[in-house]
């Protein structure tokens, strides 16, 4: 989780500017603004995502009930980093309320896409090994899967960033509770 977060992290970056149609990043070190976020939270969400998870399948439930509940944690510790990696990446820096708030919809943003992504990763996963497959080959099936499953959701958990210029322009000089909405 902590490597992948890390490699990944210049992709991740670009897609938030182009979700929020902000410049891109002129450099190298710009795009990695937030990666220090982005890999703690890799720790922390992947060990509480797969702990809940496994606790759950040992309880007995089944797969996707266990996997759609096991999205629950994982957007409380996800929702607020995932907010803030965002806000690093983008510059964009709500006070008060306003930034409590872009935290709030960080982590309801992170469940709207960690729900459907956990329904279609672990059944893959599952799948996949249960004939026979080493792990990579089930994690690389799953990444697929999950990549096109759930993609469309993924602008879901943007973490409160205005996609509109003006009202991103109007929020950095000013920040008020309406900057942190949609």
């Amino acid at each position: 989780g902590l490597l992948a977060t890390v490699i990944s992290h210049p992709f991740d970056t670009i897609a938030v500017h182009l979700a929020t149609r902000r410049p891109m990043p002129r450099s190298l070190g710009e795009l990695f603004y937030g990666v220090g976020p982005a890999a703690f939270q890799g720790l922390l969400v992947y060990g509480s995502l797969i702990q809940v998870y496994e606790t759950l399948i040992d309880w007995g439930w089944p797969v996707l009930l266990a996997a759609a509940v096991a999205a629950i944690p994982e957007s409380i510790v996800r929702g607020p980093m995932q907010a803030i990696q965002n806000m690093q990446q983008t510059g964009f820096r709500p006070r008060g309320a306003a930034y409590l708030w872009t935290l709030v919809q960080g982590s309801m943003g992170t469940l709207a896409r960690e729900m459907p992504g956990n329904l279609v990763y672990f059944p893959t996963y599952n799948f996949v090994r249960a004939r026979g497959y080493a792990s990579w080959v089930a994690g690389a099936a799953t990444g697929a899967a999950t990549g096109v499953g759930v993609a469309p959701d993924w602008a879901l958990a943007w973490g409160g960033v205005p996609a509109n210029p003006s009202t991103w322009m109007r929020c950095t000089r000013q920040p008020t509770p309406s900057c942190a909405t949609r």
